[in-house]
């Protein structure tokens, strides 16, 4: 059975979660928001994890360069 399967809400959040960050590393916006929403829905509690990884996972305009 798959984490995004798994019946804890927390669990299935952060696996969602955690392939949006992906998708969001391969510069797929669209998968990465729409694993967001699905972590979301599942548990209103990752919104910060997102929030705070996402944050992380984006460059600076100085790592831009």
């Amino acid at each position: 059975r798959g984490l995004i399967d798994h019946g804890d809400a927390n669990i299935r959040a952060r696996a969602l979660a955690g392939l949006g960050l992906c998708a969001l590393s391969d510069g797929d916006e669209e998968a990465a928001d729409s694993y967001f929403s699905r972590a979301r829905k599942a548990d209103s509690g990752i919104g910060g994890f997102i929030s705070r990884e996402r944050d992380r996972a984006e460059p600076t305009p100085q790592q831009a360069l």
